[in-house]
């Protein structure tokens, strides 16, 4: 499970699927079974507060201090190398 938080909410990238489950999920087939694109998110109470699908899995990502955006790591596919993708909250 991956997590960052922020002075305002907590941020939480778990993989709740089998290695199986993970293989046919669409936006992961081409991914190694780290990269994750489902965020939930929590305010400071433990309230949920939203799920964020991302459009790309991800591996590790950073939250903005002001929570307007997330960049995540992830390995392009095409040439294997590490980059990184902005995605706005």
């Amino acid at each position: 499970m991956n997590s960052y938080v922020t002075n305002k909410y907590i941020y939480i990238m778990p993989n709740f699927k089998n290695k199986e489950e993970y293989l046919y999920d669409n936006k992961n087939k081409n991914y190694p079974n780290d990269h994750l694109y489902m965020m939930y998110i929590f305010d400071w109470e433990g309230q949920f507060v939203k799920l964020y699908k991302l459009s790309m899995p991800v591996r590790y990502f950073l939250v903005s201090p002001d929570d307007s955006f997330i960049l995540g790591s992830c390995d392009d596919l095409k040439s294997g190398d590490l980059s990184i993708k902005k995605f706005k909250l």
